[in-house]
């Protein structure tokens, strides 16, 4: 390369840099469009319009939440990955953009690049939970039934990648349960209360509502550690060696290339509202640990979680569909 094209490119580099630093200072000079890909009411929902409404006070503008429901979050994912990288369509983004490219053959986004990471909100762990009136008082009462009675034990599980955690449940456990899946967490809690499965996986914030009633108990965490609002509850991972479920992650993403200072003043804000201790106390006290990290941070979680993902639907043998 000769040294007028080096400085050609260097010139170039530095006057693209500085239009984006002079739009950032200007932005947002309008509401921001939030893609939810749930139905109103919903956790994803609930938390976006709780952090949001709190967001709009530090960037002085409106965040206008679009729920775009269906085909397990990826009418959302692709809106937002075909939006103009300029900070005014941005996604709710949770553990369901990792886990598409497993299940769904007509998902053929990069979560991990396709996309501009602003932060992590929440974690939400899930759980195996059981009636009240369960047989079953420990994971190894659980075990020792369903390796005896192989098929027996009806499994609830919301639709999409958490069937996975199921399917590679029963590999390293080595038992068969019959999975049945829901479309949503209280059409699964009702199948629970009425016996029509015998053990549900759920989030802990949507289980918890039962458990705090005595109608149902939680069996175990299906993350790899315990959690720290519930670290009386164990991990299943305790008695299965190597079992790792999904987490039912919530964060904020962009399109690709979304200039770094919008990217900050993003970050900023959003860390600003879910660390606001009023914030951080309605989210806990309905079950959701508030992770308020770096875009770095969550872009490291989602590496791992897309590590994770694969060799699960490898070892448990699932194909997308």
């Amino acid at each position: 390369m000769t040294k007028p094209t080096r400085s050609l490119l260097t010139a170039i580099f530095m006057f693209t840099a500085g239009l984006a630093q002079v739009f950032a200072q200007d932005y947002p000079n309008k509401g921001i469009r939030v893609a939810v890909g749930a139905t109103p009411g919903g956790p994803l929902d609930t938390v976006m319009r709780l952090v949001g409404d709190r967001m709009k006070d530090s960037l002085g503008q409106p965040i206008l939440v679009d729920n775009r429901p269906g085909a397990g979050g990826v009418i959302s994912f692709d809106l937002v990955r075909a939006a103009a990288p300029d900070g005014y369509t941005l996604l709710m983004s949770n553990a369901g953009l990792t886990a598409a490219k497993f299940i769904m053959k007509a998902f053929t986004a990069d979560a991990l690049n396709d996309f501009t990471h602003i932060g992590q909100m929440t974690n939400i762990p899930m759980m195996f939970v059981v009636n009240a009136g369960s047989p079953y008082k420990s994971v190894t009462d659980f075990l020792s039934f369903a390796r005896a009675n192989p098929g027996k034990i009806n499994m609830g599980s919301l639709s999409g990648h958490f069937a996975m955690d199921i399917a590679l449940l029963q590999s390293l456990a080595r038992i068969q349960v019959t999975t049945v899946q829901y479309g949503g967490t209280a059409q699964q809690q009702l199948a629970l209360l009425g016996s029509v499965i015998d053990v549900a996986l759920d989030p802990y914030s949507g289980a918890k509502p039962g458990v705090d009633q005595g109608k149902t108990r939680f069996l175990a965490l299906a993350g790899a550690k315990r959690f720290a609002l519930a670290p009386e509850i164990a991990a299943v991972a305790e008695f299965v060696p190597g079992f790792e479920g999904s987490d039912n992650w919530f964060g904020l993403a962009g399109p690709a290339g979304l200039p770094p200072p919008i990217v900050a003043r993003l970050n900023a804000s959003l860390r600003g509202a879910i660390l606001a201790p009023d914030i951080k106390k309605r989210l806990n006290d309905i079950g959701f640990d508030v992770i308020a990290g770096s875009p770095e941070d969550v872009r490291g979680m989602i590496a791992r979680d897309l590590e994770r993902m694969a060799k699960a639907a490898a070892l448990a043998g699932i194909k997308p569909q």
